[in-house]
């Protein structure tokens, strides 16, 4: 379907709006990645579907995003949501590709989308990291944080937030800029006090309550 959907678009001279159409519908029917606002997340986990169904959506939704990148090359959120779907499968190898394409887009546009821009160098980042080489994920992400880019809206992760959180812990900085530290092994900080309570109440003689009229 996805290979005929694409030959036929192309052959025709230009994209066209219905291929397009069904291929995005295809993919959000069957979107499967992280996050709990998703197809393959409820179904899963959620409704309760078999490992073949689950393996069944997340193929129909590569192939539904990798059709799209064929037929709206120049858009930087498809190579974007293609890249994080592969990164799901652990494929950071094939993902990090699309996420450099999607930085390289995002730049070229007049009007800069720059949650956009931060989520393809975030996993970029992500994707140095999974290949071991800590300098480059530490180097992008230095480049991210110091764009200052504006976080997403509602329901969209601020990847620039995350990119600071993620570079204090990979350059071993373990307090935040308060002096409170980052992580605290699901402990209480401060340390709590010691405290007794008993069934014992100590009565008021006489309460005297000021600035009332009478």
């Amino acid at each position: 379907l996805f290979a005929g959907v694409v030959a036929g678009g192309l052959a025709c001279g230009g994209v066209l709006a219905d291929d397009v159409k069904a291929l995005r519908k295809t993919a959000d029917e069957n979107k499967t990645t992280f996050g709990v606002w998703n197809q393959g997340y409820g179904g899963y986990y959620v409704d309760g579907e078999s490992e073949a169904t689950h393996r069944d959506r997340q193929t129909a939704y590569l192939g539904a995003l990798k059709a799209l990148t064929a037929v709206t090359p120049e858009d930087p959120a498809v190579h974007l949501e293609y890249a994080a779907a592969l990164l799901f499968k652990k494929d950071a190898a094939a993902a990090e590709p699309e996420y450099r394409r999607a930085k390289e887009l995002y730049l070229s546009q007049k009007r800069l989308v720059q949650n956009g821009l931060a989520g393809a160098m975030y996993g970029i980042a992500n994707c140095r990291f999974a290949a071991g080489d800590r300098d480059a994920a530490i180097a992008e992400l230095k480049d991210l944080v110091s764009r200052n880019l504006s976080g997403g809206g509602r329901y969209e992760v601020d990847w620039s937030g995350l990119a600071r959180t993620a570079l204090a812990f990979l350059e071993d900085r373990v307090l935040t800029s308060l002096g409170l530290p980052r992580y605290t092994g699901a402990k209480v900080f401060p340390d709590a006090h010691q405290a007794e309570y008993s069934e014992m109440f100590t009565p008021l003689g006489k309460v005297t309550v000021k600035g009332l009229d009478s």
